[in-house]
């Protein structure tokens, strides 16, 4: 293990003198570029932002910021097209997925009204790989196909190859390795036609993956090794730490950990160095199977403990549960049934937290879709209703002026009475929807209260707890201590009572169809079930019912078993939202 750590050590400090001599060529953070062609200082923006994306993708980020605000202030709409598009693509590389659409749809929207087919195309593609982050794969082969009719019709060959290679991801992802092999084939086939190094970089890692999961290791190394020499010829550093990851993943499988450990630290020191917190999590993740193999488990453990706690300071939720799921399966192994239990209640916790993202993230995603289809429905209608006023004008000029105004009349009428309809209907809607959402926040405003009342009567038992302490007399310290009784007493009875008069009248029916379903549940349970309509935190529960935050997870815990929800994907709050 000491050598290890030596070699470790000598790894970092080479590779880090590298990566220094790869960044000393950094742009200034605003570029300043002595010319009045404002064409060409974006065309440098945009060009800087291209050779930043795999290396420091913050730094490309800010030039195509730059570019975009240029580009609009000076009204060159093709440049501002070609910024908006870039943009997206660096959104989408940062996991920025709401932004990411929002600037897709945008740059969607320029493309149609320049008529850019290439430009449309990298929209579609770029919603593609927004929908299969989001785990919509039908909707994302189905833009990825739109991309690649346009990308055809335009015949731009880097668009063709680098869809093919996107719908080769989604066929391997979805265990259709035939359809993938022959995507990832195409790719390397035209990325050798075009000289695209860095195409031809990144669908030779595709293939050494595809490669790895049918366990042909040999030929995964070798598209591995062929990509990483292409990434350090090209100076792709973000490349080059996945290339290392994956040999030092491939070596350990293959029993050579001498070199495992060497990729992984060349891995390791340049996503430190890059600031890349995610595939440096990973390695840590990956670095607990490799001290596995060699029966190091002390070591092993403090890898996984570092991925636990690096993607808990990150957020990074998927790697978060992974490392819980293996740290409450090496406890349970160890026999360690406390540690086991803790972090099987994290698992939970770390699912159900992901499931509201999801949805969250969804919604937004949703929303700007149904803005932007509007949109379009609404400039179609108005380039309808031009062309039928320049039909009515030609009739009129050649047609008899009284049948057509006549008609026209009787058209307008029945058209004015169907619109003052659905207006009629629009506004009834919009009034209901209006009333629910008035009581749920009334609602909310009224648990605030209790838990504001709570906290009063709580506060006012504890100076009477200090008063009974120093009492004069038995007869006035029982006296003291039988108000603390009544108060919290109180607490708990009016609060609880007047929570549900409140609940019953915005969730009439909720109650008697949970009930009805099912009725062995304890007049506890239904307090845990409201509270969790409401979408409560465990802490405001706690607060609520003066139970600590320990009890409401273990309420919460049984709750799942009585309510029949034995698949772990279902999250509590949802289910309960749909009685």
């Amino acid at each position: 293990m000491r050598s290890l750590n030596i070699i470790f050590l000598f790894f970092f400090i080479t590779v880090r003198s590298l990566y220094a001599q790869d960044v000393a060529r950094e742009r200034p953070p605003s570029l300043t570029v002595k010319t009045a062609d404002i064409t060409g200082q974006v065309d440098s923006l945009l060009k800087y932002s291209e050779e930043e994306r795999t290396c420091r993708p913050e730094k490309a980020l800010e030039f195509a910021r730059q570019a975009f605000e240029l580009a609009d202030k000076n009204h060159l709409l093709p440049r501002k097209l070609e910024a908006m598009v870039n943009l997206a693509e660096i959104n989408i590389m940062m996991t920025y997925n709401v932004n990411a659409m929002e600037m897709t749809l945008k740059a969607r929207d320029l493309a149609r009204e320049l008529a850019d087919k290439r430009n449309l195309g990298h929209t579609y593609r770029l919603q593609g790989k927004i929908h299969f982050l989001l785990g919509d794969y039908n909707k994302s082969s189905e833009y990825y196909f739109k991309a690649l009719q346009l990308f055809e019709e335009c015949r731009n060959d880097e668009g063709m190859f680098r869809t093919y290679n996107d719908i080769g991801v989604l066929y391997s992802y979805l265990g259709n390795d035939t359809k993938a092999l022959e995507n990832f084939t195409l790719v390397l086939k035209k990325a050798t036609m075009l000289r695209d190094q860095k195409g031809l970089s990144y669908s030779l890692n595709n293939l050494g993956n595809l490669y790895e999961g049918k366990k042909n290791f040999k030929q995964a190394e070798k598209n591995f090794r062929e990509a990483l020499q292409i990434s350090i010829q090209t100076h792709q550093l973000y490349y080059q730490a996945i290339n290392h990851m994956n040999l030092a993943r491939i070596c350990q499988k293959t029993g050579n950990f001498h070199e495992s450990a060497d990729h992984y630290s060349k891995a390791m020191t340049i996503d430190s160095a890059m600031g890349n917190k995610y595939d440096l999590t990973l390695c840590y993740l990956n670095l607990f199977d490799y001290y596995n193999l060699q029966h190091d488990p002390g070591n092993a453990m403090r890898s996984l403990m570092k991925a636990y706690s690096l993607a808990s300071e990150n957020n990074l939720k998927g790697i978060k549960l992974q490392s819980a799921k293996k740290i409450h399966k090496f406890y349970k192994n160890e026999d360690r049934i406390d540690s086991a239990y803790k972090y099987a209640i994290i698992q939970f916790q770390v699912k159900d937290s992901m499931e509201i993202d999801n949805a969250n993230s969804k919604l937004s995603l949703a929303e700007l879709e149904y803005q932007y289809a509007k949109k379009e429905r609404e400039e179609k209608f108005s380039q309808q209703r031009n062309q039928i006023f320049l039909i009515t004008s030609i009739i009129l000029a050649l047609s008899l002026v009284i049948i057509i105004a006549l008609f026209l009349s009787r058209q307008i009428i029945k058209t004015k009475n169907i619109y003052l309809e659905k207006q009629k209907l629009a506004l009834e809607k919009t009034l209901l929807t209006e009333e629910v959402e008035f009581k749920n926040k009334e609602l909310t405003v009224n648990v605030m209260n209790l838990l504001k009342k709570n906290e009063v009567i709580i506060n006012i038992s504890d100076q009477l707890l200090q008063m009974e302490k120093t009492g004069i007399n038995e007869s006035t310290r029982d006296e003291i201590s039988r108000i603390i009784k009544a108060l919290q007493k109180s607490a708990d009875s009016d609060s609880w009572e007047e929570f549900e008069v409140r609940f019953r009248e915005v969730h009439s029916d909720f109650y008697d169809k949970l009930i009805k379903q099912f009725p062995e549940l304890t007049p506890n349970d239904l307090k845990i079930c409201a509270f969790l309509r409401l979408n409560l935190s465990t802490k405001e529960i706690t607060e609520l019912t003066g139970q600590s935050q320990n009890a409401i997870e273990v309420a919460r815990y049984r709750l799942r078993k009585k309510l029949g929800i034995s698949n772990s994907q279902v999250n509590l709050v949802t289910f309960l939202s749909q009685i």
